[in-house]
């Protein structure tokens, strides 16, 4: 069924803009408690 398909590809994408937003925030976090 492609909207089941549609359906799971748009809660990857969902997922991993989370991740990317959480990643930058621990970078950002990392940057400024250790300036590296």
């Amino acid at each position: 069924d492609a909207r089941a398909i549609a359906a799971i590809c748009e809660q990857l994408r969902r997922h991993v803009a989370d991740l990317g937003v959480l990643y930058i925030k621990l970078h950002n976090y990392h940057w400024h408690i250790y300036g590296i």
